[in-house]
């Protein structure tokens, strides 16, 4: 309390209306200094502080006693001594429940200096102090594909699969258990359709996926492969699709049709077979050119052989021939040996079998005959399959 007496008053003294007016006008005039500063605890009863304003400090003040409160305008938050050290607490405008509250300390000051709001992406929650994942995702997973099995017609490929496990651009997968079955027409575009709006154009491989928004499961037909996945930006009807996983390449041909085939975990098979070669009689390395039925994409490939040895002439023969079929030029590859006796013209020997090779576009073959005789050598040799980098068995 800071206010003084006007006067000090003495006994038998006169009180004139000038000094008792001086007196009223003192604590009228000086009422704030009658409270002001407190010299003992001030008790509100319980009673409200209306339009209490902390004092303002710009710069970071001396810890005092416990409990001593005022706000810091360049850090935009309340500082609160404990009495050794000022402790800060943030104010931010627009924060909503569910976030979080980021802080730094970039002067070493004791407590935080900073403060932002962290808002939860999606597919997190906060409940009290735990922070949850409200999807299956995880962090750095890679697509992978369970028990599909499916069925691919001149435009529309069917499939269905036990699991899916699609990721998108930042690692992050989520799995849809018994995928049940799908329908995806290159007649479409958007969903379950073609990933641009016009048509594919022919004789070229197309690329089938899973796609998802980490609830909805479809397909989607690309002309790009992995790495670099379908198109899910330009078209609306993808929005929120983006975790995918690749289901296997496929033959679009010169009449903008798939070539008939069943899909089987990583497996593509022809219906019937592909002919590649057609009475094949080099006795020197000659190439065959699979690229029509076998996507550079692919990872094996099964074909098969029919093999023919026919006499030329009346004479009796004995015939002893070796077919050589193999991926890298000049290498030994897969041999199957064909031999037989014929006393006249015509068939001395037929054969042939099925073999995997690694998934190349092109192949070699010759035949090396063992005896020397006069006879016509043919070969047949179909693709009968290849396997797709799904991650299926």
């Amino acid at each position: 309390m800071s206010i003084a007496r006007v006067k000090v008053w003495s006994a038998n003294e006169v009180l004139t209306a000038s000094e008792l007016n001086a007196e009223f006008n003192n604590v009228l005039d000086n009422a704030l200094s009658l409270v002001s500063p407190l010299t003992g605890t001030l008790n509100f009863n319980g009673n409200l502080a209306m339009n209490l304003r902390l004092e303002n400090q710009s710069a970071t003040q001396s810890a005092a006693a416990e409990g001593v409160v005022y706000w810091h305008s360049a850090e935009d938050a309340l500082h609160i001594s404990s009495g050794t050290v000022q402790l800060r607490v943030p104010a931010l405008a627009a924060i909503q429940a569910g976030e979080l509250v980021g802080i730094t300390n970039p002067t070493g000051v004791s407590g935080a200096t900073v403060f932002s709001r962290v808002q939860l992406g999606t597919g997190l929650s906060l409940s009290g102090t735990v922070l949850s994942s409200t999807t299956t995702a995880q962090a750095s997973g890679s697509w992978t594909i369970r028990g599909l099995s499916g069925t691919v017609t001149a435009t529309t490929i069917s499939v269905d699969a036990h699991s899916v496990t699609l990721r998108n651009n930042n690692g992050q997968t989520v799995v849809h258990h018994d995928a049940g079955g799908l329908l995806l027409d290159s007649g479409a575009s958007g969903l379950n359709g073609r990933d641009q709006a016009g048509a594919f154009s022919a004789s070229q491989t197309l690329h089938a996926y899973y796609i998802s928004n980490a609830t909805t499961l479809a397909t989607v037909l690309a002309d790009s492969a992995p790495p670099t996945g379908p198109d899910l930006t330009t078209l609306a009807g993808f929005s929120g699709y983006t975790y995918w996983a690749y289901i296997a390449p496929v033959r679009w041909n010169a009449s903008s049709n798939f070539y008939l085939a069943t899909l089987a975990g990583s497996g593509v098979h022809y219906q019937g077979g592909r002919r590649v070669l057609s009475a094949g009689a080099a006795t020197t390395e000659t190439s065959i050119d699979a690229s029509e039925f076998v996507p550079v994409e692919a990872v094996n490939m099964q074909l098969t052989t029919e093999l023919r040895l026919d006499t030329i002439g009346g004479q009796s023969a004995t015939h002893d021939d070796l077919f050589n079929l193999r991926t890298v030029s000049g290498a030994t590859g897969y041999l199957h040996r064909i031999g037989g006796f014929n006393n006249g013209a015509g068939l001395a020997a037929i054969g042939g079998s099925g073999i995997i090779l690694p998934a190349t576009q092109t192949a070699y073959y010759l035949w090396e005959d063992k005896l020397g005789v006069t006879e016509t050598r043919l070969a047949t040799v179909y693709v009968q399959s290849y396997t797709a980098p799904n991650g299926d068995n």
